[in-house]
């Protein structure tokens, strides 16, 4: 979603149908456990089987890009700030100049978004993991592909289904207007 189709949802709206931002930051050929992370989003939305007409999820898979100009381009900072969930690849936060610029723009992420980082690496996940903790106080490390999708799903079905999370939803939209009108009053 861009910041000009971005819309606060205010106490009074009845919130029916949801599309559910999402940057996906991560290499352009990264895998999430052997699979497209792109797909595993797809995957886990269509398993949102109790009210599949309430949530949509659009994924931003040039995140990384976004992420990388989020430092320099208030522009791209915003963009970031509309996706209420966050994937990201573990050596963007390790073995990346701009693992910085994604670690303070992942902060700024309201409580009621989430912010979930994959390890699939060959050598000791749990290594990577300890890490990694601290980076992003409130992001979810997930080691395994089962936790991740249990996570992407159980996020889709509680906090951005309007059936389940419309406090959620309007908390996070909320919070997100406020942040973006202070990186650009004109918002």
């Amino acid at each position: 979603m861009s910041v000009s189709n971005f819309h606060a949802y205010s106490d009074d709206d009845d919130i029916f149908f949801h599309d559910e931002n999402v940057v996906i930051i991560c290499e352009p050929d990264a895998k999430c456990f052997g699979s497209d992370p792109v797909e595993i989003l797809r995957d886990e939305k269509m398993r949102v089987d109790d009210h599949p007409a309430t949530v949509d999820a659009t994924p931003e898979p040039n995140g990384l890009d976004l992420a990388q100009r989020a430092g320099t381009e208030y522009r791209s900072q915003m963009e970031l700030l509309v996706n209420s969930l966050w994937l990201i690849h573990y050596p963007c936060l390790l073995e990346r100049e701009c693992a910085g610029t994604i670690a303070n723009n992942a902060r700024l992420v309201p409580r009621a978004g989430h912010v979930v980082i994959w390890v699939d690496c060959e050598g000791s996940r749990e290594d990577v993991k300890a890490e990694l903790e601290g980076i992003i106080p409130q992001a979810y490390i997930k080691t395994a592909e089962s936790e991740f999708r249990r996570h992407v799903w159980g996020y889709l079905n509680n906090n951005a289904n309007p059936e389940n999370g419309k406090e959620d939803l309007r908390d996070w939209s909320q919070k997100v207007l406020t942040k973006l009108e202070n990186i650009d009053p004109d918002q």
